[in-house]
């Protein structure tokens, strides 16, 4: 079977007429009948690479790549949730064995779920009397339930990093270190 390449004939033509030596593109086969091989060398190492299948693995592996990537950034985004509230946690104990009685916060804060964007802080509120703040801006909510009894607590944070309305959530307590309530995909 043979292929024409570009109509100048089939490619076992065009290797009989780049000499014995098979010098297509070094040019030491300085015979006319290469002299139009060299002017297609280039071509054919496109073509080469091309059929190959090069450049259809550089798209499929673009195709996994991207989306994990992107799902490596909410993850990085989301790991403050968890990280804060096991401060929440730890301040909440401190407080505890100062005080003798935990302290609830029975809204979230900040108020508003922030979504992609990052928010201030807001002060007046029971994390200040636990004398917990985050460092910078936040991007998840906070609130701490205190249970019926006065012997434990649970601390909730939740998020949306991606945006899509559907909030990561999760919760410490006392004996509990900050745990996913909702799946690992949920960001």
């Amino acid at each position: 079977m043979t292929h024409s390449v570009n109509g100048l004939g089939s490619l076992s033509e065009l290797w009989r007429l780049s000499g014995a030596r098979g010098d297509i593109v070094s040019g030491m086969n300085s015979s006319p009948k290469t002299s139009g091989l060299r002017k297609i060398a280039p071509f054919l190492v496109v073509l080469v690479v091309v059929c190959s299948g090069v450049v259809p693995m550089l798209g499929i592996l673009g195709a996994i790549a991207i989306p994990n990537f992107v799902a490596m950034q909410y993850r990085a985004k989301r790991a403050e949730i968890p990280a804060n509230i096991d401060g929440i946690r730890s301040a909440e104990i401190a407080y505890m064995e100062a005080f003798g009685v935990f302290v609830a916060q029975d809204e979230w804060v900040p108020s508003v779920q922030a979504g992609k964007l990052q928010q201030a802080w807001v002060t007046g509120t029971g994390f200040d009397e636990l004398g917990w703040a985050p460092d910078g801006l936040v991007r998840g909510g906070y609130r701490v339930e205190i249970t019926d009894d006065g012997q434990d607590f649970i601390v909730h944070g939740r998020c949306d990093i991606d945006g899509d309305g559907v909030e990561a959530h999760y919760t410490a307590t006392r004996t509990a270190a900050a745990a996913a309530v909702t799946d690992n995909h949920v960001y």
